[in-house]
């Protein structure tokens, strides 16, 4: 919590001061009731995938509901949704809200580290915040100034699927991340799934300690503690020889709001741009081998040589080793004696308005994905009345519940299968609309960024 200061009476009068300020016995006291929180939000001017989306929308949310806290926003480029923030905050509270821009300094071999690990500590320095948060999981974690450190961590693919990854990316995650978990005050985590991942791989890095007694709020596994009818908590001393953790809070993600039923006209102009002119199913996603749409690009030519008269449309931007999909994906055009653009059609970055038009206008979204974190589109999809197959392992089932058609994405047959029904059965695209749109209202931006402050105001 941010402290006070006292001034002796005399020429200072109270008027002079701020809300928050009061006269006592001669002194004036200023009192900032709230804490000063930093947010690294250098994703939301360098992604446009999942962290991308994470970020933008808990600081939006953060900045709505919170009007006792000051804020203090990093980011490595001008961006105008920034101010736009700001501005409007200052419109409900006069809780400060600061922004800082330091440039990424990627052109210079070796800057981003001296940005993250170095230049940010003396932003720190300058702001001393209470809390610091890194919604990317690598967070400058060792700095000059003393205070409480939260990591986001997503998921763990560069750690359970390294093949899937770039060196750089396998490096960075296997080296830093154990010491991120060894410096951080408290983790947040989308999943059951996630945080199951984190404990089984860091379970040593997240103890603390030899012999102590956990803070007053957490369990021997990270879990709050009941209050007792005294005020303390129960459970909260260790047997000697035992180790606090570092508590770890499931937090689940969000559809935005736009993320909604479009209309007819609108469903009609995303079809018209992007020449959808057949039924068609859709996958959503940065294009790499995580997201097994080499699997569906097989599935797909087997059920058009059946005689099923269906486009895919494939939404999102190229990521890593996507060359045996593109592959795949030309050669099966190749086989039918047609092109790629013919009944597969690569729509690269979508805004979300239209990602909403087309959601609303598939026959299903398919996300067969080998493993997720969480799996944002598989919400924004139900969200949008769409139908939803995706796999039946990581955080999925979390997400969906009964919800979606669940399968094992390794399975060729099974994908079949659930395709097949989905577009030969009106009665079950229907059940699994209605399904969607109640799972999906479950979740909401706002509820993660309430969840979100109070674990903050818990450390």
């Amino acid at each position: 919590m941010r402290g006070g200061k006292m001034w002796r009476g005399g020429d200072l009068t109270a008027e002079k001061f701020p809300r928050g300020y009061f006269v006592a016995r001669g002194y004036f006291f200023c009192y900032f009731g709230g804490m000063r929180i930093a947010i690294i939000a250098d994703p939301v001017d360098e992604q446009n995938a999942g962290i991308h989306y994470y970020t933008k929308y808990l600081i939006e949310n953060l900045l709505k509901i919170d009007r006792g806290n000051e804020y203090v926003l990093i980011h490595c480029r001008k961006n105008p949704i920034f101010g736009k923030w700001i501005a409007e905050r200052k419109m409900r509270t006069d809780a400060g809200t600061f922004e800082v821009v330091i440039p990424s300094m990627r052109r210079l071999f070796g800057g981003a580290t001296l940005r993250k690990f170095a230049l940010l500590s003396f932003v720190f320095l300058k702001y001393k915040p209470d809390i610091v948060f890194e919604p990317a999981h690598i967070g400058p974690f060792s700095f000059l100034w003393k205070c409480k450190k939260v990591v986001a961590i997503q998921d763990l693919t560069p750690i359970l699927f390294p093949q899937h990854h770039i060196f750089i990316s396998r490096f960075i995650h296997k080296h830093l991340l154990p010491r991120i978990f060894k410096n951080a005050d408290g983790v947040i985590t989308p999943s059951e799934s996630t945080k199951r991942d984190i404990e089984r791989l860091y379970g040593r890095e997240l103890e603390r300690g030899k012999k102590s007694r956990l803070p007053a709020r957490w369990g021997e596994q990270g879990e709050m503690m009941p209050e007792r009818k005294d005020g303390g908590r129960a459970g909260m001393a260790l047997a000697d020889g035992g180790r606090s953790k570092i508590p770890i809070k499931v937090i689940p993600d969000a559809a935005a709001e736009f993320f909604k039923p479009a209309d007819t006209q609108k469903i009609a102009v995303v079809r018209a741009k992007f020449q959808i002119t057949k039924p068609y199913i859709l996958s959503v996603g940065t294009l790499e081998p995580r997201k097994n749409l080499e699997k569906l690009a097989e599935v797909f030519q087997e059920m058009r040589r059946e005689g099923q008269d269906i486009q895919w449309v494939v939404v999102g931007e190229k990521g890593w080793f996507y060359d045996e999909l593109m592959r795949k994906l030309s050669g099966g055009a190749a086989e039918r004696g047609g092109n790629l653009e013919e009944n597969i059609i690569l729509t690269g970055y979508v805004a979300n308005e239209e990602l909403a038009a087309l959601y609303s206008g598939a026959l299903c979204l398919v996300y067969p994905s080998l493993y997720e974190g969480f799996g944002l589109p598989v919400l924004e999809a139900m969200a949008c009345f769409c139908p939803v197959i995706c796999s039946n392992n990581s955080s999925l089932p979390e997400v969906c519940g009964d919800s979606a058609i669940m399968i094992d994405p390794l399975c060729k047959e099974a994908l079949k299968t659930a395709l097949r029904s989905i577009l030969t059965s009106e009665k079950i695209r229907a059940s699994l609309r209605e399904k969607g749109i109640l799972q999906a209202a479950k979740f909401s931006w706002k509820k993660c960024a309430r969840e979100t402050l109070t674990f903050f105001e818990q450390l």
